[in-house]
């Protein structure tokens, strides 16, 4: 079975607590991606992030719009989330981005697109309408990561070899631009034209 080749390398300060979280789930037709972090660090963070994802995991509705105002109705007693969501359909080569807050959202070709997602805090402070939809091509990699990794790194001064699979690049942005006083995940996917997904979790 050809499945999309997804990698990801969590790094979290407490073990336990870990305040970022991802989900990758098939809805209907398409593959939803989401790249989790909550408010800070340590069990408030984390108690956010994991019901963010047991929201996630229970919506079989592929409006994103109402997921997200879902989500922040039932974070409003918590530290709140930011968050990053892509939604793949592969029989249009299309994605259909959302969010809110400082996830990094890429999508690396020969020219790399960035899509900055609208300030906020899913709980506390929120504007729901942004969505962006972008054609991909069968050589794009889909890269999501926390501001646990800096952001300046510039993706074409890479070699080809760390560019050319999910897992080299994962392992080359959480070596090198780790913040070392937060929390920190990193997802990047590639072939996503293709049916399914096949996850690699990192451990180092």
């Amino acid at each position: 079975m050809v499945e999309i080749k997804i990698a990801v390398f969590s790094f979290p300060l407490q073990p336990d607590y870990g305040g970022d979280a991802y989900l990758v789930k098939k809805l209907a037709d398409k593959i939803l991606i989401a790249v989790i972090d909550g408010l800070g660090h340590g069990r408030m963070a984390y108690e956010a992030a994991s019901r963010t994802l047991e929201l996630l995991a229970d919506n079989n509705d592929p409006e994103l719009d109402k997921l997200l105002e879902n989500i922040h109705k039932a974070l409003i007693s918590t530290v709140g989330v930011v968050i990053g969501l892509a939604l793949v359909d592969q029989q249009s080569q299309q994605i259909t981005f959302t969010g809110i807050g400082n996830i990094i959202v890429k999508l690396i070709s020969r020219k790399t697109t960035e899509i900055f997602l609208p300030a906020g805090i899913l709980g506390y402070q929120t504007n729901n309408s942004f969505q962006r939809v972008t054609a991909f091509s069968p050589d794009d990699i889909l890269l999501m990561h926390t501001d646990g990794i800096a952001d300046n790194y510039n993706l074409h001064s890479f070699s080809p070899l760390t560019l050319s699979s999910p897992v080299q690049i994962v392992r080359t942005l959480m070596s090198g631009y780790r913040r070392p006083s937060d929390d920190a995940l990193i997802l990047a996917a590639s072939e996503l034209w293709k049916e399914g997904y096949e996850e690699q979790i990192i451990h180092e």
